[in-house]
């Protein structure tokens, strides 16, 4: 495979909550996300596993050989410099953490569709155990879970971005297992234009 930096975002949609076992990381906002991914690809319903590269293509998630396809494929694809720099703000306790985010004019861009600049919180080494439902009595673990999804902004006509940020870290995250994601992603066709991320472990400290 070509060197490239494999950024996964883990987000567990929560309409599987009613079969008598509810997901302890799911949430509506990524169910409503996936439907934003239903509608952009013309597919006729949502699923699970799914799996998303890019913000231009979709599968079943557990295909691992097509996963690798895809992924060498978007590898040739470049991407704007998008770059996270972590601040260290003496006034704040322990529990914040500072970024600013930047991302230069982008290539050839087209301001009619407009782009959206996400920020995420991801933890690894997570894990679950299914009590009910078609996966009862599994054990499960999970790396890169969204614990955190927001919009910071929008990128400007040229398609550049700049903004400080600041994230408050929940107690029962775990600082070693933490990192924060940055993407912009075109607001029309979904496609990721640029994406970075850093572990938040010494801004934790």
């Amino acid at each position: 495979m070509s060197r490239a930096q494999i950024i996964a975002l883990e987000q567990h949609v929560d309409y599987w909550d009613d079969g008598g076992w509810r997901d302890p990381f799911s949430s509506a906002q990524f169910t409503r996300r996936q439907k934003d991914y239903v509608y952009a690809f013309e597919l006729p319903s949502a699923y699970t596993p799914e799996m998303v590269v890019d913000g231009t293509t979709e599968f079943v998630g557990s295909d691992s050989r097509r996963a690798l396809e895809v992924i060498e494929r978007a590898a040739l694809t470049p991407k704007a410099n998008l770059q996270i720099e972590q601040r260290h703000n003496a006034t704040s306790g322990p529990p914040t953490a500072h970024f600013h985010a930047s991302l230069p004019a982008l290539n050839g861009w087209n301001s009619k569709h407009g782009a959206d600049v996400l920020i995420a919180v991801t933890e690894d080494n997570l894990a679950s155990n299914v009590t009910r439902g078609e996966n009862a009595d599994a054990h499960l673990n999970h790396r890169a879970v969204v614990r955190e999804l927001r919009l910071l902004g929008r990128v400007d006509s040229f398609g550049a971005f700049s903004a400080d940020l600041e994230l408050k870290l929940l107690p029962y995250w775990k600082p070693e297992n933490l990192h924060v994601v940055v993407f912009a992603q075109d607001r029309s066709t979904k496609t990721v234009l640029a994406a970075s991320t850093t572990s938040l472990f010494e801004a934790a400290k």
